[in-house]
């Protein structure tokens, strides 16, 4: 433990910072609860989101193999240049002074002519809709549960850092300063009555 001074300054600014640590304490620790609350929940929707993520894919995927196998292979080419490339934007939410992400994406309806690509395109264009949104929902999630993952282990050493390292530092130092200040008192008291004993000779 450091040197401290035993005076009554000391004594305040350390009684301050006490009620300072147990304020941050207890917020850090609701942040935590708060926390860890959301954390279960953004698990619990991966859990019910990744199954349908992978029924979509697996949905999307038969439709492009079967119009794979519908059309010939310069068809197929004509059909892949469709393709528009997406217009993704990332935001962010706060939540809890933490930044979760959110994804907005854009998808430019195809033009196609119906005499060159067959109808299963419509249904390859529909699947696609569908995993992409499902994709990106996923994405959202697990990026979610990454930052607030983080964000808990970040918060629960600090909540530790004050309730085992400087909040008992503190009151060590004040239980120091208290025992120092009232030998002080005692022994100016001690002398006083000596004093007195003398005068009263």
């Amino acid at each position: 433990m450091r040197r401290v001074n035993p005076n009554r300054m000391e004594l305040l600014r350390l009684k301050r910072r006490q009620v300072l640590a147990q304020k941050g304490h207890s917020l850090l620790e609701d942040k935590l609860e708060k926390l860890i609350l959301e954390f279960h929940r953004l698990i619990k929707q991966f859990k019910e989101k990744l199954p349908l993520w992978q029924d979509t894919f697996r949905s999307f995927l038969q439709e492009f193999i079967f119009a794979r196998l519908q059309m010939s292979p310069s068809d197929f080419e004509e059909l892949l240049k469709l393709v528009n490339p997406l217009e993704v934007k990332v935001r962010r939410e706060r939540m809890l002074s933490v930044n979760l992400p959110r994804i907005d994406f854009e998808e430019k309806r195809e033009k196609y002519s119906p005499l060159k690509i067959p109808p299963s395109a419509d249904s390859l264009f529909l699947k696609k809709g569908e995993f992409l949104k499902s994709l990106f929902e996923i994405v959202e999630l697990y990026l979610a549960l990454e930052i607030v993952s983080k964000e808990v282990l970040k918060t629960r050493r600090r909540v530790n850092s004050l309730e085992y390292i400087l909040i008992p530092y503190i009151e060590d130092c004040i239980r120091s300063i208290e025992t120092k200040l009232n030998e002080i008192e005692r022994e100016f008291l001690s002398q006083i009555m000596r004093i007195k004993e003398l005068i009263r000779r």
